[in-house]
């Protein structure tokens, strides 16, 4: 079976509605009202961003208001713990590598996150009949990276190896390697780090040496500031 899992902003809920193989139709769902099928999970207020895992035992939000992240147990379909964080969280993704979630905070920090489990079958085990709390999870978290900006999105290369973040503030698309396999770091050798910037915006991708400094688009290095006339 498959499930669709829809966020609500306005009211602090995850909707999940399952799908079996043998249904060949999918119907919009107004999450708004009562539907039923539709389970409605409260979450913290106002989420901004959400993922799973490859197992299929959590979605984690990531919400703004009260700078929190929920863990809902996909088994039991109800968030099973709940963190007020030091800091505004935005982004979240899971990179499947190393079974970890990259949380991408608003003042450019980004922190890895691991939930480990043992139902009893082994840690990373997860029977149908297994029933996950906030007594059987371990939450950890590692500093990652700084980023020089206030990241707003970020898609992961399907290589796994690295990926692209987008920034509410800057004029570029900062690729970020997990690993060596995806290039050398920009500063120092720590992965994951920044490997490469791209310029983004009409003329930081034009292919024109705009602003008339032999260098253009990415090349010119004033592609990495605001308002610059590249």
């Amino acid at each position: 079976s498959y499930a669709l899992y829809v966020v609500n902003m306005s009211t602090a809920t995850l909707s999940y509605a399952p799908f079996y193989t043998n249904d060949l139709e999918f119907k919009p769902i107004d999450i708004s009202t009562a539907v039923p099928g539709v389970t409605s999970i409260p979450v913290g207020e106002n989420p901004q961003s959400m993922t799973g895992d490859s197992l299929g035992a959590f979605v984690v939000l990531t919400s703004a208001i009260k700078n929190d992240l929920s863990i809902v147990s996909v088994n039991d379909n109800r968030e099973i713990a709940y963190q007020e964080l030091d800091k505004t969280p935005g982004k979240i993704t899971y990179h499947d590598a190393e079974d970890a979630y990259y949380v991408f905070f608003t003042d450019g920090t980004v922190r890895r996150l691991k939930i480990t489990f043992d139902c009893g079958a082994g840690q990373g085990i997860l029977p149908v009949s297994c029933s996950l709390s906030k007594d059987n999870i371990q939450v950890t978290w590692e500093h990652a990276l700084k980023l020089d900006g206030t990241p707003s999105d970020y898609v992961a290369h399907p290589m796994g190896n690295y990926g692209y973040v987008s920034f509410a503030d800057k004029r570029y698309v900062s690729v970020i390697g997990f690993d060596a396999t995806a290039g050398s770091c920009l500063n120092g050798t720590s992965y994951p780090c920044e490997i490469k910037r791209l310029g983004a915006g009409f003329g930081c991708a034009d292919g024109i040496d705009n602003d008339g400094n032999g260098l253009s688009d990415e090349k010119d290095p004033s592609c990495f500031y605001p308002w610059s006339v590249e």
